[in-house]
């Protein structure tokens, strides 16, 4: 297995691991009485994309496994220290209340 492989692989799985994260606070939502007017993959891509923005700041080493937004994502950081939460800010703007 060659570095790519293993770089690629640990990519694969934090892209994986975003996506679940997305798919429960979609879920979560939905049980509050929230409604997608939005596809579901549109969330999706906005989170994916503020993580790979944010692994794109490192100079040394890029990849997705870096981006410090990460912790705010999968729930490690509940109450991030820069007030940004990507996940509940894409899902904010792409549900109504439907109560």
């Amino acid at each position: 297995m060659s570095a790519y492989d293993d770089i690629a692989d640990v990519e694969i799985h934090v892209i994986q691991d975003v996506i679940d994260a997305v798919e429960v606070a979609l879920r979560r939502s939905e049980r509050c009485g929230h409604r997608l007017v939005a596809p579901r993959s549109r969330v999706y891509a906005v989170v994916l994309q503020v993580v790979i923005a944010d692994a794109r700041r490192h100079h040394l080493r890029a990849t997705l496994d870096c981006a410090d937004i990460l912790d705010v994502v999968l729930g490690d950081d509940a109450i991030p220290s820069s007030g940004v939460n990507p996940l509940a800010d894409a899902i904010a703007a792409h549900t109504i209340c439907a109560n």
